[in-house]
């Protein structure tokens, strides 16, 4: 593909209006009041000049490890009095910092701004938007640097592959590949490790693997790229795996790969290995990085261990945003709603604005709780105090608090009053909510309208059929199971999994393929027996009926995926020791303890 083909594609003339990062704002204008205008400029030599605006921008390089952006606020002002503002040097590295320090807006407007935008400074401003999760503006940019005639380069190419990768862009990041094979540039370690990081979050991994199997030098970069990718695409062992073996590899860490594989960790529920990492974290000292200690607080909350969550964000020596949305969706996910309010409060007290993920996980928790008075306010006030344009998430959350408290038809008139187009899970939390109320023609119609959308979703059939069967309506429900049939949905099945040694067991219904499986059934049997046992003492029953109706339990004992987790941890766990166990049901995971 050349720079003409790939222009062409069709990308928005104009990004949307970037919302607010959530960062403590420093006004520009404190800091100038506060600043003398130098009396001499720059000595009239260039190479004096030159020299001075290297030394502006060595003082800028040097405040990013501490995130100091009241001081690049200054060096700013200061560079706009003494005429510096021009120089693309200078601009380029204030992109950085404004980057690092997650102040995309300053970031954006400085670049908007720059009387001359060279290479670099496209460069720049497509990783600062790329490191802000702003994958569109950072694609669109790019493309416009292409357009002012500069072509891609081993900085900006990486840049807009990974975003590309990460919005599913699919059509685009393919072309990206085919244009860094054009300008040659698929060989540098740094784009080789961004598509390898692409085609990994597109969800194409084989061509994930040949890229990284083919790649002439392979790096922590690559080998972050590829455990980076895998963890997005939900392919959390196999990241694990990755990681394991680039250690075996003699592969060095960095910031990247140890928040990619925490975060892998917490997917797959690997409480040991996780722990282990954070050792390693420690060790390494990276342990400060809130990018880091934001995937910690992750991965403990994944694996169900909230109070550890919290400890490493208390410890915490500066709390960035990501960070306080982590252990405010550490409580959310485990239902903890008072707590989760206390922190939203407390984080604005600190002085940060809550953005559109924050919303999400206080949204979540008022869903999840029945807080549906609750999920109003903040919904009100994310739009109407801070700006904030709702995604399907939110809308979803709304639904599905709504319908939780039994207000179906309500619920039904948000949906259609919603400013964007429905999607799957927003119909599905209608399906699910009317599905608890036992309301039939309120699950009709939402089964109806997610069909629609094209959705494969074993879950909403499983929904829709329970549905029926509960109400009587046996022909309804075999009618769904039937359309389930003709359109190719499987039913997905339960799968529950116990970390032993930093081993992970899995088990799945009726699981027979453990090297210790018959001591599973015989300790799942005895549980049982002892539990009706218990039970049919309680109810006063005769001693030869108990007997009687023991032996039926014991042969034909129902054993989900759960149970035989819990049996696997009775029999291997010493006493007074806890037991993990993690669940995955219809592409919804959680952990209980």
């Amino acid at each position: 593909m050349t720079l003409t083909q790939f222009i062409s594609l069709e990308i928005p003339q104009a990004p949307p209006p970037i919302s607010c990062n959530g960062a403590p704002k420093v006004q520009l204008q404190t800091h100038l009041s506060s600043l003398e205008i130098p009396r001499n400029r720059p000595g009239s030599s260039s190479n004096g000049v030159e020299q001075a605006c290297r030394h502006l921008c060595d003082l800028l390089r040097s405040f990013i490890p501490t995130k100091n952006i009241c001081k690049g606020f200054q060096i700013h002002a200061i560079s706009i009095k003494i005429g510096f503002f021009s120089f693309p040097l200078f601009t380029n590295h204030l992109l950085n910092l404004y980057a690092k320090c997650s102040f995309i807006n300053e970031a954006t407007l400085l670049f908007k701004t720059a009387p001359v935008k060279t290479q670099a400074t496209f460069s720049s401003i497509i990783s600062a938007l790329a490191q802000n999760q702003l994958h569109f503006e950072a694609i669109y940019h790019f493309k416009s640097m292409l357009l002012h005639g500069h072509r891609p380069t081993e900085f900006s190419l990486p840049c807009a592959i990974t975003a590309a990768g990460s919005a599913q862009y699919e059509l685009t990041a393919r072309a990206l590949h085919a244009l860094s094979v054009k300008s040659g540039l698929d060989g540098v370690v740094y784009v080789g490790s961004a598509l390898v990081d692409m085609y990994a979050k597109l969800g194409d991994i084989f061509c994930a693997c040949k890229m990284f199997d083919e790649m002439p030098e392979r790096n922590v970069v690559t080998w972050g790229g590829l455990i980076s990718g895998l963890v997005y695409g939900g392919l959390c062992t196999e990241a694990v795996c990755a990681f394991k073996r680039a250690l075996e590899e003699g592969v060095g860490v960095n910031e990247s790969v140890l928040s990619s594989v925490m975060r892998g960790c917490g997917g797959v529920g690997c409480l040991g290995l996780g722990e282990a990492v954070h050792g390693v974290c420690v060790k390494v000292g990276v342990e400060g990085s809130s990018f880091v200690e934001s995937a910690i607080i992750g991965m403990y909350a994944r694996c169900g261990v909230v109070k550890e969550a919290e400890r490493v964000f208390r410890e915490m020596r500066e709390k960035s945003l990501g960070a306080w949305n982590a252990v405010i969706a550490a409580c959310s996910q485990h239902g903890l709603s008072a707590r989760a309010f206390e922190l939203f409060e407390e984080m604005q007290a600190s002085g940060f604005q809550p953005n559109f993920i924050t919303f999400l996980c206080i949204l979540s928790v008022c869903s999840r709780s029945g807080l549906v008075d609750k999920a109003e306010s903040y919904f009100s006030l994310m739009l109407h105090k801070h700006h904030i344009e709702p995604l399907s998430a939110h809308y979803t959350c709304m639904v599905d608090a709504l319908g939780r408290a039994g207000r179906l038809l309500e619920a039904k008139g948000f949906i259609e009053k919603m400013p964007l187009e429905p999607c799957e899970s927003v119909w599905g939390a209608l399906l699910g909510a009317s599905r608890m109320h036992g309301d039939i023609h309120m699950a009709s119609f939402a089964a109806e309208h997610l069909f629609k959308t094209g959705s494969k979703r074993s879950g909403a059939y499983v929904l829709l059929v329970n549905t029926y069967a509960d109400a009587g309506l046996l022909h309804e429900a075999a009618e769904a199971r039937k359309a389930m049939r003709d359109r190719g949905v499987k039913k997905e099945a339960g799968l529950s999994w116990v970390e032993l040694g930093q081993q992970v067991h899995s088990f799945v219904a009726a699981d027979r393929s453990h090297a210790r499986s018959d001591e599973i059934y015989t300790k799942l049997s005895e549980i049982q027996v002892a539990m009706e046992r218990t039970r049919l003492m309680t109810s006063m029953e005769k001693a030869e009926d108990i007997e009687t109706e023991i032996e039926g339990i014991q042969r034909g004992a129902d054993f989900h995926s759960e149970r035989l987790a819990v049996a696997f941890g009775l029999i291997s766990s010493t006493i007074f020791s806890t037991i993990l166990v993690h669940t995955k049901f219809l592409n919804m995971g959680h952990a209980a303890r």
